[in-house]
């Protein structure tokens, strides 16, 4: 079967029969039929998609998404029900409602973005200026100075571990060093990745005042160190908890913990929710994110769907969930 152009003809008869019989053996489980129906309409489906979302990137995440839930769905596919016309019609309201959500959900893959340099053996991608929220990388030996905070910085270690004189804060553990404190050198010894937020990196005033600020004494209030297998799992939705970390005012950061399988829904609230997927692997809607995938839902909207196969841990920022 050769690949199908973005123009071809969606209704011929003949081809309609053939796309049917490879719906129903993936329904049945064939990867090779999804291959080769991936390889016939590609091209139509891209194409279609690219028209709409008019965004190279948005485009190839939705085309991909269309391919894997026909996967997912395949058995409720029934060929006399609509035939291509319906399909289109659901393709269609299916890329206009992912074009709509773009607009109020920010993202930044972990593979994705610019890294800077930081200090020797340490680098950092923003996530965002307005949050204050970072990705720092560290190579095995590397260390940062030591600091003072100006606010409240939290951290949460994605891999490997990092040392603060003598406590040490390993992947999935939770750390917040308050404001008006003086920081301890950290220092990774095998590598780490770590999130931030509250940190002045981005800012080179910002940074320089942490650094001279080191000179004078803290007076703030102790660290707040939270293993990963430390708290109290409060349930949330059926498969889905949530363990409360810490709250500020009217913002808490949170874990949600997914089994596989669950999904929740959000409603909207009435602040940004920032998000960083910890451990596993999460759809936020139609869109798959792995570790080190940073989320923000704009104040206002309801994030999409947010569901795991395999089971996944959420880190979250915002308003209160109730």
């Amino acid at each position: 079967m050769e690949p199908a152009s973005a123009d071809a003809p969606v209704d011929s008869e003949p081809q309609s029969l053939e796309l049917a019989v490879l719906i129903g053996r993936i329904a049945r489980g064939e990867e090779a039929a999804l291959v080769a129906l991936h390889d016939a309409v590609l091209g139509r489906v891209h194409g279609l998609v690219q028209r709409i979302v008019r965004d190279e990137r948005c485009a190839e995440e939705v085309t991909e998404d269309v391919f894997f839930q026909v996967w997912r769905q395949a058995d409720r596919y029934d060929a006399g029900r609509g035939r291509a016309a319906a399909m289109r019609g659901r393709l269609l309201d299916r890329v206009r409602a992912a074009d709509e959500a773009k607009a109020q959900l920010i993202g930044s893959r972990l593979g994705e973005g610019e890294w800077r340099p930081l200090v020797r053996g340490v680098r950092t991608k923003i996530l965002s200026p307005a949050h204050h929220a970072v990705l720092l990388e560290f190579e095995p030996g590397a260390q940062l100075p030591i600091h003072r905070h100006d606010e409240d910085e939290e951290c949460v270690v994605l891999r490997g571990a990092v040392q603060i004189r003598d406590l040490r804060v390993a992947a999935g553990d939770y750390h917040l060093a308050r404001s008006a404190t003086r920081h301890g050198a950290v220092r990774s010894e095998a590598g780490a990745l770590l999130y931030l937020s509250g940190t002045p990196i981005g800012d080179t005033r910002g940074v320089v005042k942490s650094l001279v600020g080191a000179l004078v004494p803290g007076r703030g209030e102790a660290p707040l160190t939270l293993r990963a297998d430390e708290g109290d799992w409060v349930p949330l939705a059926p498969g889905g908890e949530i363990r409360a970390l810490h709250r500020n005012g009217n913002r808490q950061s949170s874990m949600l913990r997914f089994a596989p399988g669950a999904s929740l829904r959000p409603r909207a609230l009435p602040a940004d929710v920032e998000s960083l997927v910890v451990e596993g692997e999460l759809y936020f809607g139609r869109a798959a994110a792995g570790l080190g995938d940073y989320r923000i839902v704009k104040a206002g909207h309801a994030a999409p769907e947010l569901a795991s196969d395999e089971g996944a841990i959420l880190f979250v920022r915002g308003p209160p969930f109730r």
